[in-house]
C-alpha cells in the first residue's frame, strides 16, 4: 500500500513598503508564508476476500486543515467492487471467476492535495463442499429377477457432477448419465459382490461402498399336493381303514393347518389323484423331488416299525423306507420331520397316488400328520405365476381391425383414418385428427358409414365397463378430453387423465355411468369441441366388456392418503371407494362390521369380506380405487396389514393405476386361525419400477389360494405404509 501526495502550494509574498514622506529612510515588511496540509488516509484496507463472500473496506481520512473540504474517489477498481464517495464504503461480492489479484486505487483531495492509497487486493477460491450422495443403496439381489438402484447425489456449490462405477460384477451395468445401476443375476452369481460408486464434482469426489448379496430365487413347487388346505384335485384317502383323513390346526404355528391320519388294522393312507373329479396324473421329468414334513403323534400299538413313501402311476409304483431320503432319518414321536426324494430316480413317468405309513400290517393305532407335500424341479423352468382372469369382451368395436358393422369417422373437416403404430404392442390403429370444433370416432350409424345395426349392452351395464387405449401425437390447445357414448340417450364425459404427448394410455368407463345402452350406435372420443383444432390422436383396444366395474360398493368417494394409513374407525373417508371383485355374480360389498375379536387388535370397526366357494377364487378381494396417488418408495414400500381367518393362507396386495397399470402382487401366509394377526409385506424390491410412480388403486386378496371349497368370511384393518 503507498500514500503519496500530490502538491498545489501556493507561496504568496506582500511587501509593503511605506515612504516617510521627505525622508529616503525605508522600512522592510517581512514576507509571510502560507503553507497547505495533504489529507491523510488513516485506514487501512483488508487485502484479501473469499469469493462468494462480501467484501466491505470504509476509507477513512483527516486533513489539519479544518477548513478544508475532503472528496474521495476510486481511480482503479476491480469490475465486482463499488465504490461509494459519498461514504467512502468500497464495497462488492467476488465470484469465483475473480479468483485472483487486483489493483485498487483510492483517492482523498482537499482540493489542493490528492493524497493516493494504492493497494493488491487477492480474491481466494472458496473450500469445495464435497457432493453428497442421499440415496440408500439396494443390497439384495434375486436370481432371474431384475436389480436396480438409481444412484442420486447433491452438490452444495452447484457443481456439475459426474458418476462412475469401479469392478462391477458381469451381470451388473452402470449408467452414467442416469446413475442407474441394474442387470439381472443368474445363478451362477449367488454370493456377494463388493459395489463401489463414484459421485466427482470435478474438485473432489465422494464414493458409496455397499454390499449386494444375490440370493437364489425362492423355489416354486411344480405342484402343491396338500399345504394348508386340502386339496380338490389331490384328496387325502384311506385305503381300507375307513376312516377320513382331517384338516386339524396342529399346534406349532409355523404349520398351521395339516393334514392327520389315523392307522385301523392293515391300510395303506395318503393323496390320491385318482379320487378327484378331474383325475391328473403328475408327470415327473429329471430332476423332479417330492417334499414332505411328518409327525407322528401317536406310534402304532406294535411299536416300531417301518415307515415307508409309495408312489403309483402309469401302471407302476415305487416303494422305499422314509430313512431313504435324503435327511435319512426315521420318524420321531412329536417332531417334525423333513423328507426329500429324488422321484426321477424312482422310475416312474408320472404320479397319480401318494402313500406315506407305517409298513403294512404293523401300523394299527398310529396316529401322523402330514403337511407341505411338494413336487420340485430346480432343474426346470419356473412357471410364471397364474394369471390373474380378464373380463370377457362382449363387443370389440376396434382392436387391430373394425367389427364389421362399425366405421370410423369424422365431422366437419375431421379426419379418421387406419394407421400403423410404432410400438408393436398395439400395431394398427385409428388415427383421428380435428380442425376445430369436430368430433370424431366410431359409429354403427348408416349415415356414418355403419350398417345401422345397433349394440344391446343393456344386460351387463351394472357389471361392465367400455375401455380403450389413446395416444395423443399432437397436442391441441384444450387439456379437456371427452368420451361421448350415444344411441337411446347421450352422455357426455371427461376423460380422467389429460393425454400424454406420444404416449399410450388405458381408460376405463363403467358402463353404469354411460346411460341406456340397449341401442348404442356411437363412440366418440375427443378434444374440447371448442378448441380442439390441431390435435391429433390414435384409438386402440376399443372394447364393451362384461365384468371390471370399478364403482364403490363400499362407500363415499372420499380420498384415501397412505400417509396415515387405512383403519376404517368410522371415518367415511376411510370406508371410501371400496370394491369387491372377482368374487361370485355379483361380488358381495365389502362390509364394515363390528370387530369379532379384540385379542391383539383392539379396533372397534374392521372391513368384513365374504369370499365365495370358486374352483379358482384365488384373485377375489376388494380394491380402494380413491387413493391419492403416490410413488412407491423406501418410506411407504413396508406395508402392514391385520387380517382375522378361519384358514391359513396366503394374503397378497397389489399397487395398481386406475388404467390398470401394475406389477404382480406381493403377499405372505398368516399363520394363525381365528384370531387376529398383523402380517408385514415387503415391497422394497419394486420401488423404482415402472407403473409404481403414481399408485393410485391398492387391492387385498385376502385369501390369494385356488380351491376354496365354501364361503369363507375374512376380516382385515389397520394397513399401515411405512418403512
Amino acid at each position: 500500500m503507498k500514500t503519496q501526495f500530490r502538491t498545489l502550494a501556493l507561496a504568496t509574498s506582500i511587501a509593503v513598503a511605506i515612504s516617510g514622506c521627505g525622508s529616503d529612510d525605508k522600512t522592510e515588511i517581512p514576507e509571510v508564508v502560507v503553507v497547505n496540509s495533504a489529507p491523510v488516509i488513516s485506514s487501512t484496507p483488508l487485502l484479501t476476500v473469499t469469493a462468494n463472500d462480501t467484501y466491505n473496506y470504509m476509507v477513512t481520512a483527516t486533513d489539519v486543515d479544518s477548513a478544508d473540504v475532503l472528496t474521495m474517489s476510486a481511480k482503479t477498481l476491480p469490475a465486482w467492487l463499488m465504490f461509494d464517495a459519498s461514504t467512502g464504503m468500497l464495497s462488492g461480492t467476488p465470484a469465483v471467476e475473480n479468483v485472483g489479484s487486483s489493483q485498487v486505487t483510492l483517492v482523498v483531495s482537499d482540493g489542493a492535495i490528492d493524497t493516493i492509497q494504492t493497494f493488491t487486493l487477492v480474491v481466494t477460491a472458496p473450500a469445495n463442499n464435497l457432493p453428497v450422495v442421499t440415496s440408500i443403496a439396494m443390497t439384495t439381489a434375486t436370481v432371474g429377477t431384475v436389480y436396480t438402484y438409481t444412484l442420486i447425489a447433491t452438490d452444495a456449490d452447484s457443481d456439475t457432477l459426474t458418476m462412475s462405477a469401479s469392478a462391477l460384477p458381469d451381470w451388473l451395468m452402470f449408467d452414467p448419465s442416469s446413475g442407474v445401476l441394474s442387470g439381472t443375476p443368474a445363478a451362477a452369481d449367488v454370493g456377494s459382490s463388493e459395489i463401489t460408486l463414484t459421485v466427482d464434482d470435478g474438485s473432489d469426489a465422494v464414493t458409496q461402498t455397499f454390499t449386494i448379496a444375490v440370493e437364489s430365487a425362492p423355489r416354486v413347487p411344480k405342484l402343491v399336493v396338500y399345504e394348508d388346505a386340502a386339496n380338490p384335485l389331490w384328496p387325502a384317502w384311506d385305503c381300507c381303514g375307513g376312516t377320513t383323513p382331517a384338516v386339524i390346526a396342529d399346534g406349532d404355528a409355523d404349520y398351521g393347518n395339516v393334514t392327520q391320519f389315523t392307522i385301523v388294522g392293515d391300510t395303506v393312507v395318503g393323496f390320491n389323484a385318482r379320487d378327484a373329479a378331474d383325475s391328473v396324473a403328475f408327470t415327473t421329468p429329471a430332476g423332479t423331488m417330492l417334499e414332505f414334513d411328518l409327525k407322528v403323534n401317536t406310534m402304532p400299538t406294535a411299536g416300531d416299525t417301518n415307515w415307508m413313501l409309495k408312489l403309483e402311476g402309469g401302471g407302476a409304483f415305487a416303494e422305499v423306507n422314509l430313512n431313504t431320503s435324503e435327511e435319512g432319518l426315521a420318524p420321531v414321536l412329536d417332531t417334525w420331520m423333513h423328507y426329500t426324494f429324488d422321484v426321477s430316480g424312482l422310475g416312474l413317468a408320472e404320479v397319480n397316488l401318494i402313500m406315506m405309513f407305517p409298513a403294512w400290517g404293523t401300523g394299527d393305532g398310529a396316529v401322523f400328520s402330514i403337511d407341505n407335500v411338494e413336487f420340485y424341479n430346480d432343474a426346470a423352468t419356473t412357471p410364471d405365476p397364474d394369471p390373474e382372469p380378464t373380463p370377457s369382451s362382449a363387443l370389440t368395436i376396434f382392436a387391430d381391425q373394425l367389427d364389421s358393422n362399425w366405421s370410423q369417422w369424422g365431422d366437419n373437416g375431421a379426419s379418421a383414418e387406419l394407421v400403423t403404430d410404432g410400438d408393436a404392442a398395439y400395431g394398427a390403429a385409428v388415427e383421428f385428427g380435428t380442425a376445430g370444433q369436430t368430433v370424431a370416432g366410431f359409429s354403427n350409424r348408416e349415415d356414418l358409414g355403419g350398417t345401422g345395426v345397433t349394440f344391446d349392452a343393456s344386460s351387463y351395464a351394472a357389471t361392465g365397463t367400455l375401455e380403450f387405449d389413446l395416444k395423443m401425437t399432437a397436442e391441441p390447445a384444450t387439456t379437456i378430453w371427452k368420451l361421448k357414448v350415444e344411441g337411446t340417450e347421450a352422455v357426455e364425459l371427461d376423460l380422467p387423465t389429460v393425454p400424454v404427448l406420444d404416449t399410450w394410455i388405458h381408460y376405463s368407463f363403467n358402463l353404469s355411468t354411460l346411460g341406456d345402452l340397449s341401442a348404442l350406435n356411437n363412440v366418440m372420443v375427443f378434444p374440447n369441441w371448442a378448441d380442439n383444432a390441431g390435435a391429433v390422436y390414435r384409438i386402440d383396444n376399443l372394447k364393451l366388456l362384461t365384468t371390471g366395474n370399478v364403482s364403490s360398493n363400499s362407500g363415499g368417494d372420499a380420498i384415501i392418503n397412505v400417509a396415515t394409513g387405512i383403519d376404517f374407525e368410522g371415518d367415511e373417508s376411510q370406508q371410501a371407494s371400496w370394491v369387491a371383485f372377482e368374487n361370485g355374480d355379483p361380488s358381495p360389498a365389502l362390509a364394515f362390521v363390528n370387530n369379532p375379536s379384540a385379542v391383539g387388535n383392539t379396533s372397534t370397526t374392521v372391513a368384513k369380506l365374504n369370499l365365495a366357494a370358486s374352483d379358482g377364487g384365488k384373485w377375489g378381494g376388494a380394491k380402494v380405487i380413491s387413493v391419492t396417488p403416490f410413488a412407491l418408495n423406501a418410506s411407504n414400500a413396508i406395508v402392514k396389514i391385520w387380517v382375522y381367518k378361519d384358514k391359513i393362507s396366503p394374503v397378497a396386495v397389489k399397487f395398481e393405476k386406475l388404467s390398470g397399470a401394475a406389477h404382480p402382487p406381493r403377499m405372505v401366509a398368516n399363520t394363525l386361525i381365528n384370531q387376529w394377526e398383523e402380517l408385514t409385506i415387503d415391497f422394497t424390491d419394486d420401488i423404482g419400477l415402472p407403473e409404481n410412480d403414481a399408485i393410485e388403486v391398492i387391492a387385498i386378496f385376502p385369501d390369494n389360494m385356488d380351491g376354496r371349497t365354501v364361503d369363507t368370511p375374512v376380516y382385515f384393518d389397520n394397513i399401515t405404509f411405512g418403512n
